[in-house]
């Protein structure tokens, strides 16, 4: 019978030696964090009363594929642990593992009460402000182990960031001469104050008991069996657009950047995108779709200047693996105007690729909600009918929506067909984030009917 052997990298067992309250573990991608987070328990386990709960934002978060409930039955078993699936929860000899989620504020008052030993979080950048300090309050014990938190994150600007600042530079990578070291802190009207030793935080604070913080940064150069098991994960990293490949990959010591932010230029680049006179029409393995955005919002004296509607006709070459924006558009224009609209191009672009055999078809965001439904169903479908049309649903925010084909024009991939509304798509493109985003959207959009499918297993892999 083969025995499976887990072998714990540098950075993992600095993670599972440290003795501050609370460890955070990260700072890239393909670091080991979740393995690390996951053996932590185990050395609690023959500890009657003793209970770990592990949090991701989401149950499906836990139970996807490759989430911590397919990983923790790689692990748990092979020291003892009883599965309960419905429960999402581990029992061993003596304590227990639990897996929680909270997708919303309102999931804390499942946890009134609760008596947690260690409370663990795994990718914590992804929770609230609220939510770490609420769950702080039911991190106590009375087990005989001391109460602990531990937790993995990828960098992200924000909250985390704010509060892990002395561990990093000014540069938003990781102070080396920082890792591994504790700060103790203490709360104080929801505010966290920090201090170096715990003899000076009991002297300013005597009634309140100061506890202490450590972050160790990983990169996924910390990480050889998974560059020994899986060497394309780190080509994988390197083709991110320059945003994702800062915060994911980022440097080699110091791991990646946490204050890095999508600003002009760093999101999309015009300089990234190839501007071609023609494009071989009858070569094979085209496929083409129109994506529109429905903004259809009068202006009024509390939004004098609504979201445009706007479209993107764009082709995918199976063969060469570009892509090409045949057009991109928008207009404010009223809510029947938007339908005329939507019909004329999707008729058009429809004779048009017809006549060249390239297979095409119309896609647009579907509000959410029953109304979004009706639109769709009722509306858009019969008057597109003889067309492959039909809405979908978006998830993620637009800027993270528009990275993947951000990447793939910054590693040159993207051809434009030369017209003269050139200037006024690369403009709004490379000034994104702005107020107006829509262009960028049905283009994001677009690469995602036409491309995405085929990326998804890269991007599942992103936040491991």
């Amino acid at each position: 019978m083969t025995q499976t052997v887990f072998r714990v990298q540098p950075k993992q067992e600095l993670f599972l030696r440290s003795n501050a309250d609370i460890t955070i573990f990260g700072g890239s991608a393909g670091g080991g964090k979740t393995a690390a987070l996951l053996f932590e328990p185990l050395y609690h386990k023959h500890v009657q009363g003793f209970e770990a709960v592990i949090f991701r934002r989401t149950i499906a978060d836990i139970t996807r594929s490759g989430g911590l409930w397919d990983e923790s039955g790689k692990i748990y078993p092979l020291a003892g642990g009883v599965p309960n699936a419905s429960r999402h929860s581990w029992t061993f000899s003596g304590g227990k593992v639990t897996f929680g989620g909270l997708q919303y504020e309102t999931d804390l008052e499942s946890w009134r009460g609760a008596q947690i030993c260690m409370l663990g979080f795994d990718q914590l950048e992804t929770f609230t402000y609220q939510q770490f300090l609420y769950l702080m309050s039911r991190n106590r014990s009375t087990c005989g182990v001391k109460p602990y938190v531990r937790a993995t994150c990828n960098p992200e600007p924000g909250w985390l960031a704010d509060f892990l600042d002395w561990w990093l530079a000014d540069d938003g990578y990781a102070e080396l001469s920082h890792v591994g070291k504790k700060r103790w802190f203490i709360m104080q009207d929801e505010q966290i104050v920090w201090g170096d030793t715990r003899a000076e935080m009991t002297e300013r604070f005597p009634d309140i008991m100061p506890r202490s913080c450590t972050f160790i940064p990983s990169t996924i150069y910390d990480n050889q069996i998974l560059l020994e098991k899986d060497p394309k994960y780190l080509a994988n990293l390197q083709g991110l657009s320059l945003v994702d490949r800062e915060r994911l990959l980022g440097d080699r010591e110091r791991g990646g950047n946490w204050k890095i932010k999508p600003t002009a230029g760093n999101v999309f680049n015009r300089a990234w995108f190839n501007i071609v006179n023609d494009w071989d029409k009858n070569a094979s393995g085209w496929k083409a779709v129109l994506r529109f955005d429905l903004a259809a919002t009068s202006p009024s004296v509390k939004n004098p200047d609504p979201d445009y509607t706007a479209w993107c006709v764009m082709l995918y070459n199976t063969d060469t693996k570009r892509v090409l924006i045949h057009e991109a558009g928008n207009a404010k224009l009223e809510p029947a105007a938007v339908y005329h609209k939507l019909n004329d191009l999707a008729r058009s672009y429809h004779d048009y690729f017809r006549d060249l055999g390239i297979p095409f078809r119309v896609r647009w965001e579907e509000e959410p909600g029953s109304a979004g439904k009706r639109e769709s169903y009722y509306t858009l479908v019969p008057m597109l009918a003889g067309i492959d049309a039909r809405g979908v649903r978006s998830t993620g925010d637009k800027i993270a929506r528009a990275r993947p084909l951000a990447s793939y024009a910054e590693h040159g991939h993207v051809d434009i067909l030369r017209g003269d509304w050139n200037e006024a798509y690369l403009a709004h493109l490379h000034n994104q984030p702005a107020e107006h985003d829509d262009m960028m959207d049905a283009s994001s959009g677009a690469f995602s009917d036409l491309v995405q499918a085929r990326l998804d297993r890269v991007a599942r892999s992103w936040q491991g």
